[in-house]
């Protein structure tokens, strides 16, 4: 049996996408014998401590901490933290992408994601974590992945999943040719946004 770690999953804390609580996001994981768990909420990680507490009932089953950040005119991307300079450094940037915006709007511009990156204060930081841009998402403007690599080097992803939605063959070349091009790994993901298919119509 395949062993597989979820990177990419949503709970109800990412408003009006995820159906499903942390604990129960969890409870599944660790029913289908993941042998880890990445939540990856938008703008903010309101739900770890929950799932925190969850986790301590699989002791199987690793919980990673990540969020998705906004950035101006551009897809969301994804982090992931490694280690606890990762964790502080993802949680500086999600500050600083509410700052003085309204709720539900949080974003950062380009420059400044990439002055917090390339400040030499947060080095440890930055090599504590692991970006998963969402190349996939239309959005005004591309990433400079050229950018994106000098910056995360080797712990950067394409994330890739199947939407079942007519597009799955044309976003699978797609990332192929992004891949190759940028030597840059694809990241297997079921993009999760609830436990059961119960909860679908709900999402």
């Amino acid at each position: 049996m395949m062993e597989f770690a979820e990177l990419c999953a949503k709970t109800h804390y990412s408003f009006l996408r995820g159906a499903s609580t942390p604990g129960e996001m969890i409870e599944r994981a660790s029913e289908l014998g993941l042998r880890a768990l990445g939540i990856t909420d938008r703008h903010g990680v309101y739900g770890i401590p929950r799932a925190y507490e969850a986790a301590k009932k699989f002791p199987a089953l690793k919980l990673i901490v990540g969020s998705e950040l906004s950035l101006e005119s551009l897809p969301y991307i994804g982090l992931l933290s490694i280690n606890r300079k990762g964790y502080g450094l993802m949680c500086r940037l999600l500050s600083a992408s509410h700052e003085g915006r309204e709720k539900g709007e949080a974003a950062l511009s380009w420059v400044r994601f990439t002055e917090f990156l390339q400040d030499p204060r947060y080095q440890e930081g930055r090599e504590g974590l692991i970006a998963l841009p969402h190349w996939y998402e239309k959005s005004e403007k591309f990433f400079d992945y050229d950018e994106l690599t000098q910056i995360f080097e080797d712990r950067i992803y394409f994330p890739l999943f199947r939407a079942i939605d007519g597009k799955d063959h044309e976003r699978t070349d797609e990332a192929l040719r992004l891949s190759r091009h940028y030597g840059v790994p694809l990241l297997a993901t079921a993009d999760p946004h609830f436990h059961r298919r119960e909860r679908r119509n709900l999402q």
